[in-house]
């Protein structure tokens, strides 16, 4: 990785518990920092575990194996507080439930500068600017 706190994922793979198949594998994509990145797929592809995987958010009965690197640091290594610690601040995920993952009344921008607000310290105006 080239790019200061780029994230690089490479054959990220997630199975349950009882599965004898993957329901995520070898999935690999590297994202610069200041990019971009759309993760696009069929229904049931596995878009939402591969992104919940990457924050470890995934469910009881999951394991992950792979490589997650976000900058110099490995997230599967990471210990739950300093996973915690980059969720909001570092990394963050929009999540699919319309009900439950923005508020219909702020515009997208505005939602995602309160949580930047809040995770990086900045004035609503600075948040606003790195949010969009």
């Amino acid at each position: 990785m080239r790019p200061r706190e780029a994230l690089e994922v490479d054959g990220l793979t997630v199975t349950f518990t009882g599965d004898r198949r993957p329901v995520v594998r070898g999935v690999s994509f590297e994202i610069a920092s200041g990019e971009a990145f759309g993760l696009v797929g069929e229904s049931g592809s596995g878009k939402s575990l591969t992104c919940r995987a990457i924050l470890r958010l995934l469910p009881r009965g999951a394991s992950v194996t792979g490589r997650i690197t976000y900058g110099s640091r490995e997230l599967l290594e990471l210990r739950n507080g300093e996973m915690q610690a980059l969720r909001g601040s570092s990394i963050a995920m929009v999540f699919q439930d319309p009900l439950t993952a923005l508020n219909p009344v702020l515009r997208v921008g505005d939602a995602i500068a309160q949580v930047v607000q809040s995770h990086a310290g900045l004035s609503l105006r600075a948040a606003r600017m790195r949010a969009v």
